[in-house]
């Protein structure tokens, strides 16, 4: 698994903020969809952030429960920040995206920890928070 920490002193407290670190990764491999989770220690602050899937170009796989254990691992009390890119540019969510966030919210909240948000990132550098639309409380 591939891992990228960055400045851990940084709090991650809004969409535009997570949005920011997962485009450093996104800018380099926006060509196959790719599922990202950020990590954040009990303060909020950025912890690090692991690539969990590359798919091909429509989609990747994403495992909730070695989410939910990796989260768990890591100690991340201060909860988890998904995202994905989508090479077409497309910038909604799919019902299945929908579906991989309820089941993310589902699990990590029966483990006490936070789902902050489900990013879906464009190419052209635009996001679709999950959070920001009517599907997360």
């Amino acid at each position: 698994r591939e891992t990228y920490c960055f400045d851990g002193r940084r709090p991650v407290q809004h969409p535009w903020q997570a949005h920011e670190v997962f485009r450093t990764y996104y800018d380099e491999q926006n060509a196959h969809e790719s599922f990202l989770v950020m990590f954040l220690k009990e303060d909020g602050t950025h912890m690090c952030t692991e690539l969990f899937s590359r798919g091909g170009r429509a989609e990747s796989f994403v495992d909730v429960n070695a989410i939910m254990r990796r989260a768990l691992q890591k100690g991340a009390k201060g909860g988890v920040w998904v995202a994905h890119n989508h090479p077409s540019g497309r910038l909604w969510a799919s019902k299945s995206d929908d579906e991989v966030t309820a089941a993310l919210d589902t699990y990590l909240g029966r483990a006490g920890l936070k789902l902050h948000d489900h990013l879906i990132l464009a190419s052209d550098g635009h996001f679709y928070s999950s959070r920001l639309s009517p599907f997360l409380s």
